[in-house]
């Protein structure tokens, strides 16, 4: 039972760091009406930033590492898919002999 248990916090994890990482885009989505828009931003990076860590400290010791690791993995695969975005695109762009406007001649 504790390895479902495990699993499911694991995925939960994840999908915690998906809203977190949501909330953070917020300053880059509405950097043109900061000014208004401030305080949902960071009403919003505040209340997934403490549930987070209120989750953390309910957990049981043994099933932390589970909860904590989805959130490092679903950082670790965020930044993984962008690069190999980016590398897929510019070697397709490359092979189809397109010029690239990011790439500096």
């Amino acid at each position: 039972m504790d390895v479902i248990l495990i699993i499911l916090l694991f995925l939960f994890g994840m999908c915690i760091c998906v809203q977190l990482l949501a909330a953070l885009y917020g300053i880059i989505d509405l950097r043109y009406t900061l000014r208004t828009a401030y305080p949902n931003v960071i009403r919003r990076i505040l209340v997934w930033t403490l549930f987070c860590m209120a989750v953390v400290w309910l957990l049981r010791d043994d099933l932390r590492p589970a909860f904590v690791w989805g959130l490092i993995g679903y950082v670790g695969f965020y930044i993984f898919s962008f690069w190999g975005y980016q590398w897929l695109f510019r070697r397709n762009v490359r092979l189809l002999g397109i010029h690239d406007p990011l790439r500096k001649e």
